[in-house]
């Protein structure tokens, strides 16, 4: 049973909110801030900063395939580790 003065949270996921918070920050100032960067500072067009954009995405979306193959690689060894692990606590029954 939980006291009035036990904390709701414990405190380190107070400080992974707080770092997580300066993180995301720090992107969306870097979201807002490239394109006027590119087209006032550097000069460019502003296709150019089209082109630098969907580079990055298109990077992280062949990454992210590559991730997910390799966790359906992974994952058949995994999964097995997690029924056996399972099964000692009785979690998965042999029904034979």
């Amino acid at each position: 049973m939980m006291k009035p003065s036990d904390p709701v949270l414990h405190r380190d996921v107070y400080l992974l909110c707080f770092s997580a918070f300066f993180a995301d920050l720090g992107y969306q100032g870097v979201a807002a801030l490239f394109p006027l960067y590119v087209v006032f500072e550097l000069h460019a067009a502003i296709y150019w900063y089209g082109i630098i954009t969907a580079i990055a995405f298109g990077g992280g979306s062949f990454f992210a395939y590559l991730g997910g193959l390799a966790g359906d690689h992974f994952d058949q060894k995994s999964h097995h580790c997690r029924k056996r692990a399972y099964s000692a606590h009785g979690v998965f029954r042999s029904h034979g």
